[in-house]
This record gives structure tokens, C-alpha cells and sequence, in this order.
């Protein structure tokens, strides 16, 4: 998945499994979904680099630093 350039404003993610994306500069400009945003959104997510550059995977709570 290539969410280069997407606005992911008022995005519903509920449910959606995002596997091996990276959400890294998908922002331009403002950032425009906080981390809290996306791992409370309820996605089931693997390998994910979050806009403030943290790692994350499933299940919920388990962030690490890069």
C-alpha cells in the first residue's frame, strides 16, 4: 500500500489490516493522523513506521523506538 501524499484526515480505519506498510512520509506538511489516532483506531497493524517514526506492531500497546 502506497499512502504517499494521501490525506488520511477523518480516515476510518476500523477493522482494516495494514501489513508490511509504511506510513512514512505520507505526511506532507502537517501530520496530519497523531500515532494515538491510528493504534486506537482498531487496525490491526504489523510493521508499521507511525508519522512520529516509532515502530508498530499488533497487538495494541506494543510500540517500540526505531
Amino acid at each position: 500500500v502506497n499512502l504517499k501524499g494521501a490525506n488520511l484526515q477523518n480516515a476510518n480505519f476500523s477493522g482494516a489490516r495494514i501489513q508490511n506498510s509504511n506510513l512514512e512520509g505520507a505526511m506532507d506538511g502537517d501530520v496530519l493522523m497523531a500515532d494515538d489516532t491510528i493504534i486506537n483506531s482498531g487496525a490491526e497493524l504489523t510493521k508499521v513506521t507511525l508519522p512520529s517514526g516509532k515502530q508498530y506492531s499488533s497487538p495494541a500497546g506494543k510500540i517500540k523506538e526505531k
